[in-house]
């Protein structure tokens, strides 16, 4: 009975962030692995990514670029998107 009154509270507090996604397409996520959080390098800032009670307790894991490997970079495009 705990169970259900427990999912049933967090049914409740998420309803009104529910209800913003009314009449639109959402495409929920269920099972699997969670996300990963890459870093190309560690600083002291995204260093608690890496705690193991914070990844236990949300969900994902964290990686840090070896030294080495290449590091990730995207293109930015001009404004208006051209190319």
């Amino acid at each position: 009975m705990n169970r259900l009154i427990k999912k049933v509270n967090v049914l409740v507090e998420a309803l009104p962030y529910i209800r913003t996604f009314a009449g639109k397409t959402v495409v929920i996520k269920y099972g699997g692995k969670g996300p990963v959080l890459h870093f190309n390098y560690r600083t002291r800032y995204n260093d608690v990514w890496e705690r193991p009670d914070l990844q236990k307790r949300y969900g994902y894991t964290a990686t840090y670029r070896k030294d080495d490997q290449p590091s990730a970079s995207l293109p930015l495009l001009p404004a208006g998107g051209g190319a």
